[in-house]
């Protein structure tokens, strides 16, 4: 019964994508990556039968434990990063949304240089320098 749901429900959204496309009269593909946290390896491997191969996690201790039971699947790290996750998030992760700290983004470099991996990032930053938002300063993107 969950499988039906699961594959009701990508359809709807496919349908919808499609509606908004036409009528924005948009050409390019849009990516679907599904977020996962909370949600069984067996849900997964369902989604994954119906043609999803990127999924989004954003506690890396789940992110871990998916990785190694789903070695075909591409995980998209999701939210804020905490410091003592660094080696998870770079092992087992193929994309970090988002790097919010030049910190952060020095370890998660390290943390690859170590498993001789490229890790794929988007790098949030705070152009109006709010010290509310979070994101990069302008003057630290270089770093």
């Amino acid at each position: 019964m969950l499988g039906q749901t699961i594959k009701k429900n990508i359809a709807t959204l496919h349908a919808e994508i499609e509606t908004l496309k036409s009528k924005y009269n948009i050409k390019k593909e849009v990516a679907i990556i599904p977020v996962s946290k909370r949600k069984s390896v067996a849900q997964i491997r369902e989604a994954y039968d119906l043609g999803f191969r990127e999924f989004g996690e954003n506690y890396a201790q789940e992110l871990s434990e998916k990785a190694s039971d789903l070695p075909n699947v591409d995980f998209h790290f999701i939210g804020a990063i905490q410091s003592n996750k660094i080696k998870t998030i770079a092992k087992n992760a193929s994309w970090v949304h988002t790097i919010d700290r030049v910190k952060v983004a020095k370890m998660l470099d390290a943390e690859c240089k170590k498993l001789n991996k490229t890790l794929n990032i988007l790098i949030q930053i705070n152009i109006s320098n709010e010290p509310s938002k979070n994101g990069i300063s302008l003057i630290d993107l270089d770093d």
